[in-house]
């Protein structure tokens, strides 16, 4: 949100007695300035971004003492999550009721490979790692390409090279969950900062799909481990330089149990059934950057590599079949020029190849592992104009798939300060997301000439700050064409395939307001929508989407002590065709210092233990606690 003087020194003045969880541009300052990288892919001040934006440092989602990043995504804006289950089962996110592979995630401006394979794979992320977090609503395909039709969250692992410490963590919680990191970051040299991550965890867990009579004692656990290594220097004035590695290997327990039931073709037994799935996954970064008071100029590179196994508990993983390994490559030219004051000049090329190298299951597709490499060659130019209380931005991208062929996208957007502390925004643009391998060769697929889906997403936005409050409201149109759905085929011996059959309009507005009552800061976010299903002849809601939800956030910070609680509420929802009830839940978290060194930290999620459901037939979590300590050298 653009910050005026008034609103500056209002929020100046604000901060010093809180730091907003949910909204780091709340405590920017005019020395302190938020800047975002996302929106456009180089860096900008909040107040030059046209979109609707997030930023949280690692201050404020440390004060969320998350377990993993779906514990900070329930805290923003328009974001709804189901879950088959607790921690480390898999997840879905929906962002302004756009699917998981609506909404492209980054890390470190990259895209992860798993989301080549499926949806988002947020889950497994070490959340011990992240460093901010910046969530960018509305589409930005015209910037990144494929998959940018709801919005792009980039997770950020790169240190502050300032930041000089060492801090030891270690946590206990229920379900027999453990968690300790060790967590390094110094300068090395005057021109070179070093960061260092080890953690582990580990949940035994519970019974997250209890079936009556065949897994009564079962019990669904998680363990990680992860590993960070990056390195950054500064060469001179104007050159700079970073390399970094990341590395995680997750194992999640799963039921794959059944009743016995007739098949439509073969039939089967009841069986009792606990599997596992592995996650071995590495990355490797590196980016040379070029800036001078007027040119910015990046050169980026990075390989990434998944491996995902299915196997039964008790098994060799290397026995099974059941195996995914993607590798993809990555490389982009990126540079921005002021060309005059207020006039900016953007954009770049970006090469990315996916590799589909091994893959289980038995399509109709024939699936040749050396053949299948998609690249994508995206070229995109951006131009940003201010003129006293206008600004204006327009963006344009064309992607040259292997695969799917040609894809352009466009987009226009213009903000206008009618007064000091007021803004209106408005914007247009175009998105399209290209098919995954998941939707080319999962086990009964038939079709390989899908198409991307595309979409048209319109927005609105009034925002502004009015004595001690920050507020905005904004409305979207986000209708998508040419969807990727699931054909159920009871022909074909593995019940369907993908086609492009869908079509879906989400209409919806936003709503979001920050103020301070004494002490005790508070964040409301309400998300009122009308996520229609226009494929069939009858328009129903779609899946997983509820109409309307509420998230409140408040925070205290008492001399060594600091309290905050999380609201959230979510509206009726369908699982396929189950109408879901709506549910509350309220989180509670508390820190208590004892020197600048050493800090304990409490949190009890659910307090009021809620049941609900997300998916049908799996269980979420019920109360729960955890107690961790953090000790800084």
């Amino acid at each position: 949100m653009k910050k005026t003087a008034l609103a500056t020194a209002i929020v100046s003045l604000l901060s010093h007695a809180y730091t907003s969880p949910v909204f780091a541009q709340n405590t920017t300052t005019e020395t302190d300035e938020t800047m975002v990288v996302t929106a456009n892919r180089f860096e900008q001040s909040d107040a030059a971004v046209l979109a609707q934006t997030v930023v949280l440092t690692k201050v404020e989602i440390e004060k969320l003492q998350p377990q993993s990043l779906i514990d900070v995504f329930k805290t923003l804006p328009s974001i709804e999550i189901t879950q088959y289950g607790g921690r480390g089962q898999t997840a879905s996110i929906f962002v302004r009721g756009g699917s998981s592979s609506q909404v492209l995630l980054l890390v470190d401006g990259v895209r992860m490979p798993k989301a080549a394979m499926g949806g988002v794979d947020f889950n497994q992320f070490p959340v011990n790692s992240v460093e901010r977090i910046e969530y960018i609503r509305g589409a930005r395909a015209s910037i990144y390409g494929s998959e940018a039709i709801s919005g792009v969250i980039n997770i950020i692992t790169q240190a502050n090279k300032h930041d000089d410490s060492i801090k030891l963590h270690a946590g206990i919680g229920s379900n027999g969950h453990y968690s300790g990191s060790v967590a390094v970051s110094k300068p090395i040299t005057e021109k070179g900062h070093l960061k260092a991550v080890v953690g582990y965890e580990s949940v035994d867990g519970y019974n997250v799909k209890p079936m009556p009579g065949l897994n009564d004692d079962d019990e669904h656990g998680f363990e990680s481990y992860n590993i960070l290594l990056g390195y950054q220097h500064q060469f001179n004035e104007n050159w700079s330089g970073l390399v970094s590695t990341v590395a995680y290997t997750n194992e999640t327990e799963f039921d794959n149990s059944a009743y016995e039931y007739v098949d439509p073709i073969f039939g089967s037994p009841e069986r009792h059934e606990m599997k596992i799935n592995r996650v071995e996954f590495l990355g490797v970064n590196s980016k040379v950057n070029y800036s001078n008071e007027k040119f910015n100029s990046s050169l980026n590179a990075n390989y990434s590599t998944q491996d995902s196994y299915d196997f039964i508990k008790g098994t060799d993983k290397n026995a099974t079949k059941n195996v995914t390994t993607i590798d993809q490559v990555y490389l982009a030219w990126l540079s921005s020029y002021e060309l005059a004051q207020g006039l900016t000049l953007g954009g770049g090329i970006d090469y990315r190849q996916d590799k589909l190298v091994e893959a289980y299951g038995y399509g109709s597709v024939p699936y040749q592992p050396e053949e299948n490499p998609r690249s994508n060659l995206g070229v995109s130019a951006l131009v940003q104009y201010q003129i006293e209380a206008w600004s204006l931005e327009s963006s344009v991208r064309s992607d040259d798939n292997n695969q799917y062929g040609r894809h352009n996208t466009w987009q226009a957007a213009a903000g206008w300060n009618f007064f000091d502390d007021y803004e209106l925004t408005a914007s247009y643009g175009t998105a399209f997301r290209a098919p995954n391998f998941t939707d080319l060769y999962y086990p009964g697929s038939e079709v390989s000439n899908l198409e991307p889906e595309t979409s048209k997403n319109t927005e609105i936005s009034l925002q502004g700050y009015s004595y001690v409050f920050e507020w905005s409201i904004t409305g979207y149109i986000n209708e998508i064409d040419n969807m990727l759905m699931w054909y159920t085929d009871y022909g074909n011996v593995n019940y369907g395939y993908m086609q492009n059959i869908g079509k879906a309009e989400i209409k919806g507005i936003e709503l979001a307001l920050g103020f301070d009552t004494s002490i005790i800061h508070h964040q409301f976010y309400m998300d009122f929508k009308d996520p229609i299903d226009k494929s069939g002849t009858e328009e129903t809601q779609l899946s997983h989407r509820s109409k309307k939800g509420m998230k409140w956030n408040t925070s205290i910070e008492l001399d060594a002590w600091s309290f905050g609680t999380q609201y959230l509420y979510e509206g009726e929802r369908f699982s396929g065709t189950t109408r879901l009830a709506s549910y509350s839940l309220w989180n509670v978290v508390t820190s208590y210092a004892f020197s600048e060194s050493f800090k304990v930290n409490g949190k009890v999620s659910n307090i009021f233990d809620e049941e609900y459901e997300t998916n049908v037939g799996y269980v979420p979590p019920g109360r729960e606690f955890f107690i961790s300590a953090d000790y800084q050298f």
